[in-house]
């Protein structure tokens, strides 16, 4: 070992200088470190608080997915959206999780594409799966975060389109209605304006020509047809205009239903046997059973409905209406029965909504404002029952409702 000579002034100095140099060197280092500290807390910090803003977005699903998929963070809003808690979620793969089965394939792939490319998955309109194994529209748009020293992480922002997709679909059956309504309002115009005519231009002749006997019978009997044509319109007016406004009411008693049917049968006879059409009624009661609690003038008026259209619809062959007991013999089931024109299958629905008839082609229209079946349908929910119609173009259709079996008064009424 070499001893130093400590007296020896040149080598007193050099150790100073080193030692000073160290130091020197050390609080330099101790100065890296001491900003190192402070970046990391800051970045700790700056995490954090990234982390619990996201955590308090409401409405604003956003989740962390590692390269392979798997769930690294999931908000509050994730829970609300998919119905999987932080604790269920975290450390399960996405494509387990969320991923429908038509979308598996796709999302796999994408994933490994991402961690090869570092290309994140590109933003679109998903439909994805909550817990419950319901359906969600999200718009789903990612990015790519990359920290030094930490995996690469995929960050997926999905915003809920439920609410947008009820508020779009809302207006567009805003515009429908409208364009309905002014359809409609642009033929009952013409409905009101033809018997109107009719009126006023036969009134005119029989007022200032000389006509025989057997004229003026004619042209009396044709203005007293387009007076009943008119009244029938603006009493459905009237009607629809009630039942919209919620003041229609209804007046429940003991009613024998086979009387109103037969009643119907005999009113339109003569008019069904003069177009050469075969005319029947089935009824399944004996009188003593046939006698129920229910509005009698909303079940006239639903019958009468249903059977002036499918006269009006029926040109050959016949027509049959009655009822029948069924669900346990708790309910009445309606029906009229015709071999008619029949109506296209994407119509069945619509026929019952409002104005609808202005807008059938015109191989199915008919004259008429078109709210027969409307009025028929807000009857029959009225009463309890419902109603629907089983048809096929060419051949004709069946138009059911039905109403309680009620055979005693119903106090509550």
């Amino acid at each position: 070992m070499i001893e130093l000579d400590k007296s020896d002034p040149e080598l007193i100095k050099e150790l100073q200088a080193l030692k000073r140099e160290n130091n020197a060197l050390k609080a330099l280092y101790q100065k890296d470190i001491a900003k190192r500290n402070r970046m990391e807390e800051a970045l700790r910090q700056s995490e954090a608080r990234f982390r619990c803003l996201l955590q308090d977005i409401e409405n604003i699903s956003v989740q962390g997915y590692g390269p392979d998929g798997t769930t690294q963070y999931w908000n509050r809003a994730s829970e609300k959206l998919y119905g999987y808690s932080a604790q269920e979620a975290i450390g399960k793969n996405v494509v387990d999780l969320i991923i429908p089965p038509e979308l598996k394939d796709f999302v796999n792939k994408a994933i490994k594409e991402m961690a090869v490319s570092g290309q994140p998955i590109p933003a679109a309109e998903l439909s994805l799966l909550r817990k419950d194994g319901s359906r969600v529209s999200v718009f789903s748009n990612h990015s790519i975060i990359n920290i030094p020293g930490r995996k690469q992480e995929l960050f997926c922002i999905d915003i809920d389109l439920t609410k947008l997709k009820q508020t779009e679909k809302e207006l567009l059956q805003a515009e429908e209605n409208e364009r309905l309504k002014s359809a409609f309002l642009a033929n009952m115009s013409h409905e009101i304006r033809t018997p109107m005519n009719g009126i006023l231009g036969f009134a005119e002749i029989l007022r200032t020509q000389k006509l025989t006997v057997h004229k003026q019978q004619e042209y009396i009997r044709i203005i007293e047809q387009s007076g009943v044509r008119m009244l029938s319109i603006i009493n459905d007016i009237i009607d629809i205009s009630k039942i919209e406004a919620g003041l229609m009411k209804y007046d429940i008693k003991e009613t024998n239903i086979n009387e109103q049917c037969e009643y119907i049968y005999t009113f339109f006879k003569p008019e069904v046997e003069a177009k050469k059409i075969e005319f029947s009624l089935k009824t399944s009661l004996p009188t003593i059973d046939a006698f129920i609690t229910t509005d009698r003038e909303k079940i006239f008026a639903i019958l009468t409905n249903l059977v002036k259209n499918a006269i009006k619809f029926t040109s050959a062959g016949s027509i049959e209406f009655g009822y029948k007991l069924t669900g346990s013999l708790k309910q009445i089931q309606f029906y009229v029965k015709d071999t008619g024109i029949g109506i296209p299958k994407d119509w069945c629905q619509a026929i019952f909504d409002r104005f609808i008839q202005t807008d059938i082609s015109n191989n199915v229209a008919r004259q008429g404002a078109g709210l027969g079946l409307s009025i028929s349908k807000a009857y029959v929910e009225m009463l309890g029952g419902k109603i629907w119609v089983e048809s096929e173009e060419g051949i004709g259709s069946i138009f059911n409702f039905t109403i309680p079996y009620h055979t005693k008064p119903n106090k509550n009424n």
